[in-house]
């Protein structure tokens, strides 16, 4: 995403032999990139690139923050699985996520491995090319969109504030019903489920 076959070839630097890796990033995809983070200043990153599992944590911080990339705003990686695709570690990542809800995420990568479920959340990029400001602009669009209600699947909907996220409703069967992921009017409308 932040390096392209054309800007490796154009700079001669294809084959990754160089002592500074930081010669293989196209500064004006890096450049790109960081629109995002500055349109969305709440947002973090997870690492899902093959490259999580070809150096040690330190020293792929410390290459983000050589080609421009805020090392702080990495706070994780994806599972690396010899039996799993690039979607299934996502999916993965998110299923075992234990700390705030996650609001909204986007997935960049030039390969639409098993993604599948998660393709409303994904901006397919170009080996080629790589992260163009078209792309970009699509990632962060992504990332401001209200959450799509569970309910009735409709993304404009303003979401129900829940005073008590630990408030357990249950339906006529006696199960529990989740309305943190439920829009306003879904909530509202709830007293012939409950």
């Amino acid at each position: 995403t932040i390096n392209s076959y054309k800007y490796l070839m154009k700079n001669n630097n294809f084959m990754f032999q160089h002592t500074s890796l930081t010669r293989e990033f196209d500064p004006e995809l890096v450049a790109n990139f960081n629109t995002i983070l500055e349109a969305v200043p709440e947002a973090q990153i997870i690492l899902s690139t093959s490259w999580r599992t070809s150096f040690p944590w330190d020293e792929l911080m410390d290459l983000m923050d050589a080609i421009g990339i805020d090392s702080k705003k990495i706070i994780g990686m994806t599972p690396s699985k010899l039996t799993s695709n690039r979607g299934q570690e996502i999916q993965m990542f998110l299923d075992d996520w234990k700390c705030e809800p996650i609001e909204s995420f986007v997935i960049l990568d030039d390969e639409a491995m098993g993604i599948g479920s998660l393709n409303d959340n994904f901006v397919r990029t170009s080996a080629m090319v790589g992260l163009t400001k078209a792309k970009a602009k699509k990632a962060i669009e992504i990332l401001n969109r209200k959450p799509k209600c569970q309910h009735c699947n409709k993304r404009d909907a303003t979401m129900f504030d829940v005073a008590d996220p630990y408030q357990v409703e249950l339906n006529d069967e006696g199960e529990e019903v989740d309305f943190l992921d439920w829009c306003d009017h879904c909530y509202e409308e709830r007293e012939g489920d409950v």
